[in-house]
């Protein structure tokens, strides 16, 4: 049996039914892009060496799970990634942007068409993440108190159906960890230019012919719905 038809095997009876969507379209891109000319070779031929000279090829360690069922299927005696040495990849730092850049970012998103793109002036004034900006909902905005209430985010989900094919959706989540609900406080400029925002907003929907709801996105689609990240960043760039 060659590595990929076994890589698929694994992937579909033992990590289909414990894992989300992302990670399954994970694993599935890299048994695409990564096991490279190992994918047609016959798992029972592939020794220690080969392994140890496609990783350093690809700088990256192809997912060992897939060694290690087929040692649990009799398929191989043995694991040929242990062992495996990892070459050290470039160290990448993130840098924060400057005062000055962040004035021209607030600047170009002002004069921007894209009415959601105020998004990015929430995002520099209160550090929320990306998927709390996108997953944030009317309910969770208190003008009255200037708070926003952070207890859900916007992700990617994919369902797979029986023949294997991975269909994308975006729906909120509650956060991983319980530190990351929490309430963030807007400084008066924030709240009154959200406020604005939101005015601009309730125009939109008027004109486009959408009924507001306190549990609509705060930044939504041009069809009311949730924002995707993909869009998100086109309006960005």
């Amino acid at each position: 049996m060659s590595l990929k038809n076994w890589a698929y095997i694994c992937l579909n009876n033992y990590c289909v039914a414990s894992i989300q969507g992302n990670t399954y379209i994970a694993y599935e891109r890299l048994i695409r892009m990564h096991f490279g000319e190992l994918r047609d070779m016959p798992i029972g031929r592939i020794t220690n060496l080969i392994v140890q000279n496609h990783i350093t090829k690809l700088s990256r360690l192809v997912d060992e799970m897939v060694f290690e069922y087929a040692v649990q299927n009799n398929l191989i005696t043995h694991n040929p990634a242990n062992g495996v040495r990892i070459p050290k990849t470039g160290i990448f730092e993130n840098r924060a942007i400057t005062k000055e850049e962040a004035d021209r970012l607030i600047q170009a998103v002002r004069n921007s068409d894209c009415l959601v793109m105020f998004s990015v002036i929430l995002c520099l004034f209160t550090g929320l993440r990306r998927g709390e900006i996108l997953g944030l909902k009317w309910c969770d905005v208190d003008f009255e108190r200037r708070s926003i209430s952070v207890n859900k985010q916007l992700v990617r989900e994919y369902k797979i159906n029986i023949g294997g094919e991975a269909k994308m959706h975006y729906d909120t989540k509650q956060p991983k960890t319980k530190n990351a609900r929490r309430t963030i406080h807007m400084i008066e400029p924030l709240a009154k230019e959200f406020e604005e925002y939101k005015e601009k907003l309730l125009q939109w929907k008027a004109e486009n012919g959408f009924v507001h709801s306190e549990d609509d996105f705060v930044f939504p689609s041009k069809i009311n719905t949730g924002l995707g990240f993909k869009t998100f960043y086109r309006h960005y760039q």
